[in-house]
Formats: C-alpha cells, sequence, structure tokens
C-alpha cells in the first residue's frame, strides 16, 4: 500500500523564498494531516472484522486438523506394520502406506508450527481490544492490524499445507489392502 507521507514545513533557506501561496499550502497541509486522525496516514487499509473472522476461521480448521489427523496417522501406521511377507503386492502397499504416514506427518507437522503463530494472532488481537481510539494511536493499532494481517498470511500458509497433505493422506484407503498380506492384528479387536 502506497502512504501519503507527511512532512512538516521545513524552515526554507534565505536563497529560496517559497510564494506565500506555496507556503500557505504547506502549512495548511501539515495542520490538516497532524489535526485530522483519518488523514490517509492513519487509515488503515486492514478491516477488523475480516481479519478477526479469518483468525477464527484458522483456529477452528487448526483444531480440525489436530482432532482428526492422529487418528488417520494411527490407522495407517497400524495397517503398515501388519503387512508381511516379501511380496510385489506387500511393497506395494507398503510403499503407499508410507507416503501416506508421511503426509499425515507433515500435516501434523504443519499445524503445530501453526500454533505460535495463532498464539501470537491472539496477543495481537488483545492488544487491539485492550487499545483506546484516541488519536494518537491510529498509527500503532495500524501496525498492529499489518502485524496480524501477517501472521494471519503465515499461518494461513501453513494451515493450507496442512489440509493438503491430511487430504493425501486419507486418499490412500487403508481398508483396500488385502487381508493376504497382512499378519495378525497385535491387538485384535474383541
Amino acid at each position: 500500500m502506497r502512504r501519503c507521507q507527511v512532512i512538516a514545513p521545513r524552515a526554507t533557506p534565505v536563497t529560496q523564498s517559497p510564494s506565500g501561496a506555496d507556503a500557505r499550502r504547506a502549512v495548511i497541509c501539515w495542520i490538516h494531516q497532524t489535526m485530522n486522525p483519518l488523514s490517509m496516514d492513519s487509515v488503515s487499509p486492514f478491516d477488523p472484522a475480516q481479519l478477526l473472522a479469518e483468525y477464527a476461521d484458522l483456529r477452528q480448521r487448526a483444531a480440525a486438523l489436530e482432532e482428526q489427523v492422529p487418528a488417520c496417522l494411527q490407522r495407517i501406521s497400524d495397517k503398515l506394520h501388519r503387512i508381511g511377507g516379501e511380496s510385489e503386492l506387500a511393497d506395494h502397499y507398503r510403499s503407499l502406506l508410507v507416503g501416506a504416514r508421511s503426509n499425515a506427518l507433515v500435516s501434523i507437522e504443519n499445524y503445530h508450527e501453526v500454533i505460535p503463530y495463532l498464539q501470537t494472532a491472539e496477543s495481537v488481537i488483545a492488544q487491539l481490544d485492550g487499545q483506546p481510539s484516541a488519536p494518537a494511536t491510529h498509527e500503532s493499532r495500524a501496525a498492529l492490524l499489518d502485524q496480524l494481517d501477517q501472521l494471519i498470511d503465515a499461518t494461513a500458509g501453513m494451515i493450507d499445507l496442512a489440509e493438503q497433505c491430511f487430504v493425501d493422506a486419507k486418499h490412500t484407503d487403508v481398508d483396500a489392502v488385502p487381508q493376504s498380506i497382512l499378519d495378525d492384528p497385535l491387538h485384535p479387536e474383541l
């Protein structure tokens, strides 16, 4: 975003005296920018409500991953450990499940990396909620909104990757592994 930068009028060297109209315009512009809290310098390009909605969505997506991915990883790992023997079919399914397990692990790694970002975003939101709306705080508020936007962008990328890896892990149907290549289960179901 391009912002208009306000510079207070400087004393002009004696050799370069500005015209009276230019000097008046510079002073009026400076006064307007200084006295008007809604000037271009203090207007944030971010919609706080939209940022909060995006944050809430990311938090929900991370919670869903945290709930679903470990169970998927466990199912894949349990089935993988039961594949026995040395055959082309066993090697094929072993390879499929190793890939699925890797995707699930990458998904878990990514949503774990998201946690500090979400905690920092929560802290920024708390700071925004605690700030009065006085003109002096507009710049610091804009800086906090910018920081929140950056945190949301980084978090969204990691969650997108975690979700894609989870989808890839689920794409491998563990129930499609033929019984003929499976050893007896370690924990038979009753």
